[in-house]
């Protein structure tokens, strides 16, 4: 009976780990951001804007359990905008954001499919031939990748 007990304790244990490390939810620092084109090169936006202002690598964002993403530069750090919040919402393992663009502009919703590795996760997202052609780009998908902090 002991023996069972222990290994139903384990088991829930794991369990709640391998819940909680597959949750959004908490402080994240942007690590790539790859751009992949339709003829299939790429490049690393996050290494070109780091390069320019290397300030952007200590970002964090904060996903909040009630659906709020925070964005929070460190002291310094002064680029408009960066202090804007947006809604989150998760459905398996997509994920939609709707960032504001500044006062007056409208919401922009992001959908992106998450994929989980130990303490990263991947914010993949296909480009549509429709948003090919109003961002009058070859991009075929973007690929962000965050690290829990």
């Amino acid at each position: 009976m002991m023996k069972r007990l222990v290994y139903l304790a384990t088991f829930l244990l794991l369990a709640g780990l391998n819940s909680r490390s597959q949750s959004i939810v908490g402080a994240w620092k942007k690590t790539a951001t790859i751009l992949e084109n339709s003829d299939g090169s790429s490049r690393d936006l996050q290494k070109l804007m780091t390069k320019s202002k290397p300030c952007l690598a200590d970002i964090q964002y904060i996903f909040q359990a009630d659906g709020k993403q925070l964005t929070h530069p460190p002291k310094g750090c002064d680029i408009p905008g960066l202090e804007e919040t947006a809604d989150w919402k998760v459905s398996g393992n997509t994920i939609s954001v709707n960032g504001r663009q500044g006062k007056g502009l409208p919401v922009i919703t992001a959908t992106y499919t998450m994929t989980f590795s130990g303490n990263t996760v991947l914010f993949t997202h296909a480009y549509s031939a429709q948003e090919k052609a109003a961002l009058h780009s070859k991009a075929a998908k973007i690929i962000v990748t965050y690290q829990r902090i």
